[in-house]
């Protein structure tokens, strides 16, 4: 046990320094970059990555399991523990895609209003950008002040592409560039822009409410073995003691949660549609 447990536990610190040494790298390599003339744009302010304390919670969590209940279920509480995680950071970039995606057709709506009033596109763009709320009205203000510095166009708009979570941003970007370089009347693309952009969110609606019973049906699905379980201990203290203290028990709890874990990546991928 106590092998097991310092095994698990040396894997996740070896990871943890996997991760430390390849952001250091990363760094250097930034700083290189920008030495040699070659990062044009002015990179994104990075916050420290959560994952390695993450890796090394989860070792230490693995480890106490190892000493308890042995190798099986120290490795499924690390890997449970770093799956948890990685599923909630994927929500919270759905999140953040969907929150930027609603304040699209504003922006742009605004945006064309006052082009047609005769006022000049990224004046423009800094007044709305500062009444949007984020996540979009950060990445308008940053894309803003970087022209309003001396940026070209063509590279600002580049960096919005790349740094835009949705097609609309894309699609913007793109309008923007073309008009820095081509010239004629923004004000027409962007309410083309904004009319697609407001039938994409009404496609989007849509398709969600047509999925909302097989996202609750997956849901009742997950959850009905919990509820018997809980059902079972409640009724018989005794009667899942061998889920836990047998080897067998415990490959079974394992191979269990296993083919949950495929069937919920399964049904995700049949009720999700990208609009």
């Amino acid at each position: 046990m106590v092998k097991a447990a310092a095994l698990l536990l040396l894997g996740g610190v070896l990871l943890l320094a996997s991760a430390l040494r390849l952001r250091r790298r990363r760094r250097t390599l930034a700083l290189l970059r920008s030495r040699l003339g070659l990062a044009r744009t002015r990179p994104r302010p990075r916050t420290p990555s959560p994952w390695p304390k993450r890796i090394l919670g989860a070792a230490l969590l693995g480890s106490a399991l190892s000493l308890g209940g042995g190798v099986l279920f120290g490795g499924m509480g690390f890997g449970l523990l770093l799956l948890a995680l990685f599923l909630y950071d994927q929500r919270q970039l759905a999140r953040a895609r969907e929150a930027e995606e609603e304040a699209w057709p504003d922006v742009l709506h605004e945006l064309a209003a006052g082009l047609e009033a005769g006022l000049s596109a990224f004046s423009v763009l800094e007044a709305v950008a500062r009444r949007t709320p984020p996540p979009l009205g950060p990445l308008l203000t940053r894309f803003a002040r970087d022209v309003a510095l001396g940026a070209p166009v063509a590279e600002a708009t580049a960096l919005l592409e790349r740094e835009g979570r949705t097609a609309t941003a894309k699609l913007f970007a793109g309008s923007l560039r073309l008009h820095s370089e081509a010239g004629g009347a923004l004000g027409p693309s962007l309410r083309t822009l904004e009319n697609a952009a407001r039938a994409r969110l009404r496609l989007k609606r849509k398709v969600h409410a047509l999925t909302a019973q097989g996202r609750f049906s997956a849901a009742i699905l997950f959850a009905l073995p919990w509820a018997v379980m809980a059902v079972m201990e409640a009724a018989n203290p005794h009667y899942l003691v061998p889920l836990l203290t047998t080897p067998l028990g415990r490959l079974a709890v394992g191979v269990t949660l296993l083919l949950m874990g495929v069937g919920a990546i399964w049904i995700r991928s049949l009720i999700r549609w990208e609009v």
